[in-house]
């Protein structure tokens, strides 16, 4: 072989395992999650605090629905969660 189809077979294949590693790296080990919290009549419920765990990985995310009930968690590492609610009273108190 000459030294210039050696030079060329080397960037080919440098060429196609960076093409390779790209690949690999575009997938991505997170994904997200969305939904709305509603009532037992259907009633969405706005301000609700909602969390997302898994204690197997010490992972604990907590988010709070919008307006409309809506929430969403961003960027969420791929397993096993539970995922509760709960809705925030708040008591004021005036002296």
């Amino acid at each position: 072989m000459t030294c210039t189809t050696t030079r060329y077979i080397v960037s080919i294949f440098i060429i196609l395992l960076l093409g390779i590693t790209s690949l690999t790296y575009a997938q991505s080990g997170t994904t997200s999650l969305r939904g709305t919290v509603t009532d037992s009549s259907g009633s969405v419920v706005p301000n609700a605090v909602v969390t997302l765990s898994n204690p197997e990985i010490s992972a604990t995310l907590t988010t709070h629905t919008d307006e409309s009930g809506a929430y969403q968690f961003r960027e969420v590492r791929s397993a096993t969660y539970m995922l509760a609610h709960l809705k925030i009273f708040v008591v004021i108190t005036t002296l």
